[in-house]
């Protein structure tokens, strides 16, 4: 294949003294295929859309930068796989800063209950988006002037120091936040699941923060550099420790993270939220007739005043009548013995018993009881009493 840069190459034979390994740079491509479907996995388990598909999107860069390398194996002088490399390189770790910039603010909310006013100010998040956005830009111009025809790195360059600015900031947002929020919650309960996302953030930030420095000592000591043109150096610094920021971003995802929430970004909102009002009478059930706030003025049910000032209710229907009327017990005639030779008729023994009640009773009420003692019609025959 001709050569595609020509006089503009780097070093003699294209870009690279040396042909990229494809088993190396094929084992990073598989790897990062995996991280992203389990990316995309967790976004959709726990709901974070905007977090999953930036990390995904950055997952995706790393994969084709990887694939660029390994067409320059073929093609060292080839220009275009030459930007598809470096485009993955420069542009995959912006989206990885991205993606802790979106969660930042809401991990410190959950971890620390209230994160520093910056963070929550829409200019600091909206300048902090412009330097990952003028970032963006200066690195894709420099790589764009690097592969077709200038050697000039100064973009480039210039480009990993505002990332790297930005990315400091960012840091120190969360050691700000940190310190105060611990300083001011002691003896308060932290759920574990907000520390290690935050600890997870903070530590890939560390990782991206280090990945950039090394970015702009490699650049600035050009393409035909040491560092450039090291496989070795590219593989341990350039593959490796993104993959350990990548992996950070993935084990410790965040599982809350508000998007929508106009408190993050309004600064308007960003009073302390204070106790709700108590229920009013409306909002609660209606109190009992007899209830009193005082407690000195409620009664027992079983006191007298009670029964006085709330008489027992009566129950419906017709107060002549019992409330559960039963049917009368009906005698019902015994039946009458065979007479023998000594006894006496049946007449006669009712009126011996009666005469007996009335003179051997003790008192008025045995007399009573024998006056009032009524004797069915069935047990009298009425011819042997008349």
């Amino acid at each position: 294949m001709a050569s595609d840069c020509g006089f503009a190459c780097p070093v003699a034979g294209g870009f690279y003294l040396y042909q990229p390994s494809i088993s190396g740079n094929s084992t990073f491509i598989v790897i990062y295929g995996l991280i992203s479907l389990a990316t995309l996995f967790l976004g959709r388990r726990h709901g974070t859309r905007q977090y999953s598909a930036l990390l995904y999107v950055s997952h995706l860069l790393q994969m084709l930068a990887f694939v660029g390398r390994v067409l320059l194996h073929r093609a060292r002088d080839s220009q275009p796989y030459f930007f598809v490399f470096l485009i993955g390189t420069l542009v995959a770790p912006l989206l990885a800063a991205s993606t802790i910039l979106s969660a930042l603010p809401s991990i410190l909310i959950n971890n620390v209950g209230q994160p520093p006013d910056t963070c929550r100010s829409a200019v600091f998040r909206t300048g902090l988006h412009g330097l990952i956005l003028l970032a963006f830009s200066l690195e894709v111009a420099g790589a764009a002037v690097l592969c077709y025809g200038q050697k000039m790195l100064e973009a480039i360059v210039v480009g990993l120091s505002v990332q790297t600015l930005g990315l400091t900031l960012m840091l120190g947002i969360c050691a700000k936040a940190s310190y105060h929020g611990h300083k001011g919650a002691r003896g308060q309960h932290i759920p574990d699941g907000n520390e290690s996302s935050r600890r997870g953030l903070e530590a890939a930030g560390v990782a991206l923060l280090i990945h950039s420095i090394y970015r702009i000592v490699e650049m600035a000591l050009g393409v035909s550099g040491t560092l450039f043109q090291s496989e070795t150096a590219f593989m341990v610094v350039n593959g490796a420790l993104p993959l350990v920021y990548c992996m950070l971003l993935l084990i410790f995802h965040p599982k809350t993270v508000a998007w929508s929430s106009s408190a993050l970004i309004s600064p308007a909102s960003e009073k302390r939220k204070e106790r709700p009002p108590p229920l009013t009478r409306q909002d609660s059930h209606p109190a009992h007739h007899g209830y009193s706030p005082n407690i000195a003025l409620q009664l027992s049910p079983m006191s007298q005043k009670s029964q006085a000032s709330n008489p027992p209710e009566v129950p419906s229907g017709s107060p002549g009548l019992p409330a559960n009327p039963r049917p009368a017990n009906k005698l019902t005639p015994a039946p009458t013995a065979a007479p023998t030779h000594n006894s006496k008729p049946a007449s006669t023994q009712i009126l011996a018993t009666q005469n007996s009640a009335g003179h051997h009773g003790i008192g008025r009420g045995a007399s009573r009881r024998a006056r009032g003692h009524n004797v069915p019609e069935g047990m009298v025959k009425k011819d042997d009493v008349w």
